[in-house]
């Protein structure tokens, strides 16, 4: 059967569904452009999101298999943009915002982040589903108090997550080198950015902070695109970091 003409949640979703008395074929290819973001993610998710930005998605995913293996079954590429909003309480930012705080990077901020959200420009991300889980090739979020890049994966059937993430926080190069212990070298015009890896329960994930050796080239590369600027990887000196921040999973 070929839809024409299907929406879930604003979600346009034309595409194909074969059903056999033994499985059911998906083939469906979601579009959304210039929406409400946090309408659209709210009612996907049954629960309300504290971000706001104008949605543009697409993809193409297929799947096969019984009832209760189709969505697990769903594979294929996703690609999404919001611009122009306002994240407010959402916990994967929230970690990154206290994290920076620990290393006094958002002090002096005229509007706290942590307390009255932060302005985004834009949010892009590109991935491949597979298998229920979400291989995150490009994120990058251009903000007004920080760039960030990140790759990794997001495992939708075992709520669990692993990411490493270059939060550039857009100080001057003058404050940088006064509150950051051995970075005296840094020329005018450069960046810093900081390594963190993002771990565990998707509710509740961990903070790690890791050294400069620890990004892939893969994540530098993305980094030299978005910053557009020279850019130096430290890892600044957190208070009480093992306390806040314990060691990471052990490969599986």
């Amino acid at each position: 059967m070929t839809v024409r003409e299907a929406n879930v949640c604003g979600v346009s979703t034309p595409g194909t569904v074969k059903a056999t008395s033994e499985d059911m074929a998906l083939d469906f290819q979601p579009l959304v452009r210039n929406q409400d973001f946090s309408s659209i993610v709210a009612c996907l998710s049954g629960r309300p999101i504290l971000m706001t930005g104008h949605l543009d998605f697409y993809g193409r995913v297929k799947g096969r298999g019984q009832s209760k293996d189709l969505a697990q079954s769903l594979q294929g590429p996703l690609e999404m943009e919001a611009k122009d909003g306002r994240i407010y309480q959402d916990p994967i930012a929230l970690k990154i915002l206290s994290f920076l705080n620990l290393t006094e990077l958002l002090v002096g901020e005229k509007d706290d982040p942590l307390k009255r959200g932060m302005d985004y420009k834009s949010l892009r991300a590109k991935g491949e589903l597979r298998s229920g889980r979400l291989t995150i090739q490009e994120l990058v979020l251009d903000a007004s108090a920080m760039q960030v890049a990140s790759q990794g994966e997001i495992d939708f059937v075992n709520q669990h997550m692993d990411l490493v993430i270059a939060v550039a926080p857009l100080k001057t190069v003058d404050w940088i080198v006064k509150h950051i212990p051995g970075v005296d070298y840094i020329i005018d015009g450069t960046l810093v950015s900081i390594p963190i890896r993002v771990q565990g329960d998707l509710k509740d994930p961990r903070m790690i902070p890791l050294a400069p050796g620890q990004i892939g080239q893969d994540l530098m590369g993305i980094m030299m695109r978005t910053l557009k600027l020279p850019f130096k990887v430290v890892q600044p000196i957190v208070k009480d970091a093992e306390k806040f921040y314990p060691q990471p999973e052990a490969p599986k």
